[in-house]
């Protein structure tokens, strides 16, 4: 995967989310990016999906998993190279450290832009590449990935 282009070109992501409405415009924008996009709406979907599919990312609404759910999705995820990026509202200490167990990105679900996605895959790439800092996009709106992280666990505390 090229990791210093714009955009979602040529990436395919797997998008586990409860309700599709819910999902739609962020969905509907990331499509526009260029990126191919397979929806489940159960992990026992996602990984029948993972079994016999490639993907770049896959995000996953933390409300769909337990811990053992998620800990076999992000066990996919890292036996494969897919980068795991967990979709969440809730920023209760558990719900943090549950979502980013096995170094999954957590992203905001109310908030999420294509731009988000990009970062989050950008950074998670380079960072499986051993690149340690890591710089906003070349996407004047993308944040990067530690700057994203700080403004989620700040609208949290403040929430």
């Amino acid at each position: 995967m090229i990791v210093d282009e714009p955009g979602l070109g040529g990436l395919t992501l797997l998008v586990v989310v409860r309700s599709r409405v819910r999902a739609r415009c962020w969905m509907a924008e990331v499509w526009a990016e260029g990126a191919v996009v397979v929806v489940a709406q159960t992990i026992e979907r996602a990984r029948e999906l993972m079994s016999s599919m490639r993907f770049t990312a896959v995000l996953v609404e933390d409300r769909l998993v337990d811990g053992s759910g998620h800990a076999h999705l992000l066990d996919n995820c890292l036996d494969t190279g897919t980068i795991a990026i967990a979709l969440t509202d809730r920023y209760d200490a558990d719900s943090v450290r549950s979502a980013t167990l096995g170094g999954a990105v957590l992203l905001d679900i109310r908030t999420l832009r294509a731009s988000h996605v990009v970062a989050a895959i950008q950074g998670s790439a380079l960072r499986q590449s051993g690149v340690r800092e890591i710089r906003p996009s070349v996407d004047a709106e993308a944040k990067s990935l530690n700057d994203m992280m700080d403004d989620i666990l700040n609208a949290g505390r403040s929430a």
